[in-house]
């Protein structure tokens, strides 16, 4: 499956809550299930509803 970027900032320009418990992974693959905090997080810095772009 192929990525669509939505929304983008610049690397200098990173989002990033230091001791937020946000989910991060190095895996290729993750699930934002349960996941809560990151999904709060996500929809605020980046202006969107997940739920409403998820297919």
């Amino acid at each position: 499956m192929t990525v669509e970027w939505i929304r983008a900032v610049e690397r200098s320009a990173a989002k990033w809550k230091a001791k937020s418990v946000l989910y991060t992974t190095q895996l290729i693959r993750a699930s934002l299930d349960g996941q809560p905090n990151t999904i709060e997080f996500l929809e605020k810095e980046f202006d969107l509803r997940l739920r409403d772009i998820v297919r």
